[in-house]
Formats: structure tokens, C-alpha cells, sequence
């Protein structure tokens, strides 16, 4: 597929400040920290930290949540609706869960603030199709590959209400490691 939001990306990524993309890492690997179903708390002070951001930017978020013994898990999403073609949706996606005892600056810190600034970038752009963007849980180790595997999850609902996702771009380990 041709994205056609391209050009648009492009001119506005230039007002993303590294301080920005700091400030939404440091959030995540510092101030939470550990942040899957072993560490409920700060799984879901992630993702209220995702949802606040993206409400502070004018979305209405969606969060699906489901339960992983006994710990709810949500996977998070917000919509930018296509003015031409409303029906084709492009996903951009990220990770917010972290492995066990693990702060995960860069998997997947690093993702979810590049998610974070995009969404922010492109808040109210008249783009031709859809932009979904979506913060995914549950990506790490037990769930890799597996049932409850967040995008899994999200993709198997996604097809329920018949979504037609055109292409998908995973932001993951954007960071590095000084």
C-alpha cells in the first residue's frame, strides 16, 4: 500500500523535541518502572499514564481490556478518521509492558513515546485514511507468541468488527542504548 500521509508525517515529525520523547521514557522506565501482569501497579499506571496523554491531546480513548489471572490488562487505542477514506485504516502501534524486573527504557519506552509524539503531531490532521494508533500490552515473555499476546488479542477483535487494516507499523526498541 501507498501511504499517503507520508508527506504530512514527515513536515510535522520535525516539531517532535527530544525532550518530548525523554520526558515520555523517563515516565515509563523511571518514575513506573516495572510494568507487566507481575507488576500490576505499574502496568496500570502505564497505561493511565497513555490514556492521560492521549486525552491531554483531544482523543477519545478506547481501552480493551482483559483479564490475565486475575490482573486486567487493556490494550489502548485512539482514532484519527480519514477524510476520503474513513473505512481504510493504517495502525501505528506500540508495546507498554516491560519484561519481569526490568525498567524497559528501550523495549519498549523508546516505542511508546515515538507512538506518543506521533499521535500528538498528527492531532487533527485531515489525513485520507484512518489513523489508529494503539498501545499494545502483553507483549513480553509469557505472552510472546501466545493466546494473550496484546496484538494478538487486539488483531482477532479487530477482524470480529471487520476492520480493514491496510498496513501496520510497530514501533519497537526505537531507543539505544548509551
Amino acid at each position: 500500500f501507498r501511504c499517503d500521509c507520508a508527506g504530512a508525517v514527515a513536515s510535522r515529525v520535525r516539531t517532535v523535541a527530544a525532550s518530548d520523547v525523554r520526558r515520555h521514557v523517563e515516565m515509563l522506565a523511571t518514575t513506573i518502572g516495572d510494568r507487566n501482569y507481575q507488576a500490576p501497579a505499574g502496568l496500570a499506571a502505564a497505561a493511565d499514564y497513555i490514556e492521560r496523554t492521549w486525552r491531554a491531546q483531544g482523543y477519545e480513548v478506547k481501552r480493551y481490556g482483559f483479564d490475565v489471572d486475575g490482573v486486567r490488562c487493556d490494550n489502548i487505542e485512539v482514532t484519527l478518521t480519514g477524510a476520503t477514506r474513513p473505512g481504510e485504516i493504517v495502525l501505528l502501534g506500540a508495546h507498554y509492558d516491560s519484561v519481569f524486573d526490568n525498567p524497559a527504557a528501550n523495549d519498549n519506552g523508546s516505542g511508546v513515546a515515538a507512538l506518543l509524539e506521533l499521535s500528538r503531531v498528527l492531532a487533527g490532521s485531515n489525513l485520507d485514511r484512518t489513523v489508529r494508533f494503539v498501545a499494545f500490552v502483553n507483549e513480553e515473555p509469557p505472552f510472546f507468541q501466545q493466546p494473550l499476546m496484546g496484538s494478538r488479542v487486539y488483531a482477532r477483535m479487530a477482524k470480529e468488527r471487520g476492520d480493514d487494516i491496510k498496513g501496520m507499523l510497530a514501533l519497537e526498541t526505537m531507543g539505544r542504548w548509551h
